[in-house]
């Protein structure tokens, strides 16, 4: 326990470090009172209050900072770090050196790769959705069909807006794509659904890509991807394919923000074969979506840009090293927790995930508003640090319900374990182990009987 919470002391420390904010005193008192074994649910929150206080403090110098320049800037801006964004006006702003850091740690042999900065991971989609359908003019003569192995609930409600006459849209949930019979390919490698299925390149690829005089667009939301190797498989599958373009993109307030939450950011790396380059310049189109994320106003804001100088966001080294954690401790709590009982299934992606999915019998919203009613209860009687609330940063411990379709009415119910461990980690383990042992919600309901349910009636 003790190296765990050391662990996390150092992270923020060189964070801060990273940041040019001193938190030594709080350090140091914080440091003398884990190798003095103090009680240790104390500390964490300590921790907690401490990682609060780097990210408020480096947001607040950068509020202030980048509020003395205009939304359309007399001089030239320039972050708090000190990197220029050149911009007429905000809704046009210039973010190459962030763009460039995305761009660097993603080139790959064969292919052309640029990369443009979003406001957030739905914009980027959005912005996407909108130049290709520019592109493409979809019409009698010209119909556009698309493919999608994605299930998240709001990128679906954005295929609900684009749909149009003239666009199919498919939603494949085998793995197996035709890579040949559809325009537009849009993947989640890790599918966002109860079973949260893993993409296979190798089934969808079975036949050989054929050649066509028509542009096949890959888009790809590598969100939830410990890793790029769906993205590599891909590209190295259609390195040799005219007419292919790759398009990964992903939000950057999950896994590159260390669990800070600075601010929403998208970013998005597109591929156009380097021997296409005749045909379709990948300049050029990082030029056209560029123009459509102006005008859709999905750029990142200057305050944004500034907050993402960061030193540690999208440095290789750290961010594998928090996201592997992440992924980690995923997989010792789906490990450690009982299927078949209360839980009939327990479920992370084939390669991992930053989160866990439980079922309990027909998903009911009732009963998983009861259950985390339990996990409230018991979190702060225990005084662990275990929060009600979507999984964003997966620094600490959160659990949630989601209603992916409000028609049905069914939950899907996570835990996303997060970068830290320590005595809320343990206590989780524990207690959701001596859960799974129960075998129905009537157990759960007569063991924990003096419960506030979480209501969704708000949700109606």
């Amino acid at each position: 326990m003790t190296n765990h919470l050391l662990s996390e002391l150092d992270l923020l420390h060189c964070m801060s470090e990273d940041l040019q904010l001193d938190i030594s005193i709080d350090a140091h008192t914080i440091e003398n009172q884990i190798k003095a074994k103090d009680n240790a649910f104390l500390i964490e929150h300590k921790l907690e209050k401490l990682s609060q206080m780097i990210r408020m403090n480096w947001i607040n110098k950068n509020i202030q900072h980048t509020s003395t320049f205009m939304r359309s800037p007399l001089q030239t801006p320039t972050t708090y770090g000190g990197t220029v964004h050149d911009f007429t006006y905000e809704r046009n702003i210039e973010t190459t050196s962030l763009e460039d850091k995305i761009q660097t740690s993603n080139e790959r042999v064969s292919w052309n790769n640029t990369a443009l900065a979003f406001s957030s991971g739905m914009a980027t989609l959005s912005t996407l959705f909108n130049s290709l359908l520019s592109f493409y003019s979809p019409s009698q003569n010209n119909p556009l069909s698309m493919v999608c192995f994605a299930d998240y609930f709001e990128s679906k409600g954005l295929l609900e807006v684009i749909a149009r006459e003239h666009l199919s849209i498919t939603f494949d949930h085998t793995g197996k794509i035709d890579f040949n019979a559809f325009d537009i390919i849009y993947i989640e490698p890790t599918k966002y659904d109860w079973d949260m299925n893993y993409f296979d390149t190798d089934q969808s690829f079975e036949r050989p890509i054929e050649d066509k005089k028509k542009f096949t667009f890959i888009i790809i939301d590598s969100t939830l991807s410990r890793d790029n190797s769906t993205r590599d498989a891909i590209l190295a599958k259609c390195k040799h394919q005219p007419f292919t373009v790759v398009l990964e993109f992903s939000s950057g307030l999950k896994l590159h923000q260390f669990g800070l939450e600075f601010c929403n950011f998208g970013y998005l790396n597109s591929y156009c074969r380097k021997d296409d380059a005749e045909i379709i310049d990948s300049n050029k189109l990082r030029q056209y979506i560029k123009k459509v994320r102006t005008l859709n106003g999905s750029a990142l804001s200057f305050e944004s840009a500034s907050v993402l100088d960061a030193p540690f966001i999208f440095n290789e080294i750290k961010t594998k090293h928090y996201i592997d954690r992440v992924f980690e401790h995923n997989v010792e709590l789906k490990k450690n927790t009982r299927i078949g009982g209360l839980f009939k299934k327990i479920s992370t992606a084939e390669k991992g995930s930053p989160f866990v999915v439980f079922q309990i019998e027909n998903n009911d919203l009732d009963d998983y508003g009861y259950l985390m009613g339990v996990l409230e209860n018991q979190s702060k009687k225990t005084g662990a640090l275990f929060y009600r609330g979507s999984s964003f940063g997966f620094r600490h411990h959160r659990y949630e319900t989601i209603i992916p379709d409000n028609k049905v009415r069914k939950g899907l119910f996570k835990i996303a374990m997060g970068f830290r461990k320590g005595p809320s980690f343990e206590f989780i383990l524990r207690f959701m182990r001596e859960l799974s042992e129960l075998n129905n919600m009537r157990e759960l309901r007569t063991k924990f009987p003096d419960i506030t349910p979480v209501s969704f009636d708000h949700l109606d």
